[in-house]
């Protein structure tokens, strides 16, 4: 039986520094993370703050920082980051840090563009590292209670993003993460849905007032230039 599955029929959880010991690689995070800073530098990625929000100072001709799927090319947000935030390799290898995507099961090895995440993971994992949150990605194939995308510091964590602007489409997402995942943080990615800031915290007045939950101690939702945090 391999170490992964011994973990995941466990009736207790592994840490996340034992889960670091037993399941990455620093030679494997290192060549992940030098793949993803070109992809930085390509211009391939929202490096956008939504705590920190930047539009009423930005150009009309560069806010293309919304990302691509907004309209922009590559090249533009590209120019526009290293317009705005003289973004560098260096800059994003500084990000890259903070990040970790070498997850693999015993026995395998990862190759060049394996990465943990997915599109959208690691869209929302790059927003989290930009303001300065360390996140391990994990293998979410596990049965309860490993579950989780991510170790985001020291929760496990699940990551979703919305195409939906309805607030208790947010509500359920957050029960599903509650119950079904046992994770301890949730990390909602509104922009893809365009989802305002009222319709985000309903949802999340909703999954507060729920009598469901009981696993999720803090819920993290950014949306087109706004951002909440919010303890439990």
């Amino acid at each position: 039986m391999s170490t992964e599955r011994r973990a995941a029929r466990s009736s207790g959880r592994y840490s996340r520094y034992v889960e670091q010991i037993l399941f990455t690689n620093h030679e494997i995070a290192a060549m992940l993370r030098k793949e993803r800073v070109n992809q930085i530098l390509d211009g391939d990625w929202d490096l956008s703050d939504p705590w920190n929000e930047m539009a009423d100072e930005v150009e009309d001709s560069v806010r293309c920082l919304g990302g691509v799927k907004e309209g922009c090319t590559g090249s533009k947000l590209g120019e526009a980051l290293t317009d705005l935030f003289g973004a560098d390799q260096e800059d994003a290898a500084e990000i890259m840090e903070r990040i970790d995507e070498s997850w693999k099961t015993k026995g395998t090895h990862k190759r060049v563009g394996e990465f943990a995440f997915d599109h959208d993971e690691f869209q929302i994992a790059l927003t989290l590292a930009i303001t300065g949150k360390s996140l391990m990605a994990r293998n979410d194939r596990q049965s309860n209670p490993n579950r989780g995308d991510a170790w985001v510091d020291d929760k496990r964590a699940d990551f979703k993003a919305m195409k939906s602007r309805r607030a208790d489409g947010l509500n359920d997402h957050l029960k599903k993460a509650d119950v079904d995942q046992q994770v301890e943080f949730a990390v909602v990615d509104l922009r893809p849905g365009g989802m305002d800031e009222k319709g985000a915290r309903d949802g999340l007045r909703m999954f507060r007032n729920s009598t469901s939950r009981g696993n999720i101690q803090r819920v993290i939702v950014f949306g087109r230039g706004y951002a909440i945090e919010y303890d439990l």
